[in-house]
């Protein structure tokens, strides 16, 4: 079996030294490279001559999933930081003795509630400090420049980063810096997740993958929440056992089950997971949940996430998609099955029109389930998952390009304007 170790060149040696002496019967393939943009080239080029992809960073991972002209078909997983490397990061810092007491620092990826309590735990003292969050769509320079930025400003005066180009920027420039590095155990988990992922993607057939997300602003790990984590981390063991699903987690807030899709799509199972949303409800803590589908994890994964970021904005509701169409939220009486790029014609439409070929997909779909093909503005409005105001402002653009019709107005059963009839003639 041939795996590649892709990203920046420290972090791919120490996993290669961490791995290389226990999987022994694998070949690594090292392919070096800090900067996030130029390792998407070289995983494209890598990807037909091995089994799975190991990738250094969460940058590298994201870049990969967001990055829709990118198809891979290799299962890939990258390495998480969490608390040890945190506290390494302090260790060395403190040995360094380059600041002294009056410690302002910046760091990165690693969340902000595990970096408050390392500190609090280890009784650190900082006088400041200045926290930048994954963002996907935040480039490696941004999060340079901003540091260099605080940096100037004397707001910070050491930085921790996760990220291999930032590292050694800001070396060359000679500013404090230290780099967080995975640990050998959560390099080892990530690594077995890795494997776990070429054995299912080998039998490919019917992939499905489900993230669960406890989509709350809690933070901290005070009594309460660990307790509550434990019972939802337990649950979610059992229900992934019962859909004879690989249970992984992806940080400390998202659950990643791989599984066959017809299960995780059937009644049984969506009944199971909507039991579990409720009950965690009850106690104050909201489950977003996307399922996805793909000839491979990696495109199942991608998938699940558009299907979980409509979780996450319309009440925590389950949605499914497959690439080309979107479908949700499943076992509800609103559920609709609807493109996710459009022909043609739906795109020449509304480019006319001057609205998201979306909503047109969303009104087709609602067309094709009712079997009727006028509404109210009510109706559209919440299968749209919009206001009606809103709503009105589109027909009336659909009614200028004579794609509808008034047919005729309800009397409003409330005091207030009569509702109009909308008929569709597409």
């Amino acid at each position: 079996m041939r795996i590649a170790i892709v990203g920046a060149g420290d972090s791919v040696e120490k996993i290669y030294n961490i791995l290389s002496k226990k999987y022994k019967k694998i070949e690594f393939i090292l392919k070096k490279e800090d900067k996030i943009e130029n390792t998407l080239k070289i995983i494209k080029e890598i990807e037909s001559e091995v089994e799975g992809i190991y990738l250094t960073g969460i940058g590298v991972y994201y870049s990969l999933l967001n990055n829709k002209e990118l198809e891979i078909n290799k299962p890939v997983v990258y390495t998480k930081r969490g608390s040890i490397g945190l506290i390494k990061s302090f260790w060395e810092l403190q040995k360094d003795s380059l600041i002294g007491d009056n410690i302002r620092l910046g760091w990165d990826i690693v969340e902000e509630h595990i970096f408050n309590e390392v500190v609090k735990e280890f009784d650190i003292e900082l006088k400041g400090s200045y926290y930048q969050k994954y963002e996907p769509n935040k480039t490696e320079n941004e999060y340079l420049e901003n540091y260099l930025e605080k940096y100037k400003s004397k707001e910070i005066n050491c930085i921790f980063t996760a990220f291999g180009y930032i590292y050694n920027k800001l070396k060359e420039k000679k500013i404090p810096v230290y780099r967080l590095q995975a640990t050998n155990i959560e390099i080892e988990n990530d690594f077995v997740a890795l494997l776990n992922k070429i054995i299912l993607n080998e039998k490919n057939s019917g992939l499905g993958v489900q993230i669960i997300k406890i989509n709350s602003n809690k933070t901290g790990f005070d009594k309460n929440n660990l307790e509550l984590k434990m019972e939802i981390e337990k649950s979610l063991l059992e229900y992934s056992k019962k859909v004879e699903g690989n249970i992984q987690i992806s940080d400390e807030k998202e659950y990643m089950i791989i599984s066959n899709i017809d299960i995780l799509q059937g009644d049984e199972s969506l009944k199971e997971i909507l039991a579990l949303k409720s009950r965690f409800e009850g106690q104050n803590e909201e489950l977003a949940v996307g399922i996805g589908e793909g000839k491979t994890i990696f495109q199942a994964e991608r998938n699940a996430r558009v299907a979980l970021k409509l979780s996450l904005t319309k009440e925590g509701k389950i949605f499914y998609s497959n690439g080309k169409v979107v479908k949700g939220p499943l076992l509800n009486s609103k559920e609709l099955e609807y493109k996710r790029d459009s022909d043609e014609r739906i795109k020449t439409m509304a480019e006319e029109i001057e609205i998201s070929p979306i909503y047109l997909e969303k009104i087709k779909s609602m067309i094709k389930k009712k079997k009727k093909n006028s509404f109210t503005s009510v109706e559209i409005a919440e299968v749209l998952n919009i206001t009606t105001r809103s709503v009105n402002r589109i027909i009336k653009k659909i009614l200028e390009k004579d794609y509808a019709e008034i047919v005729q107005v309800e009397s409003s059963i409330t005091a207030g304007r009569p509702r109009r009839v909308i008929k569709f003639k597409f």
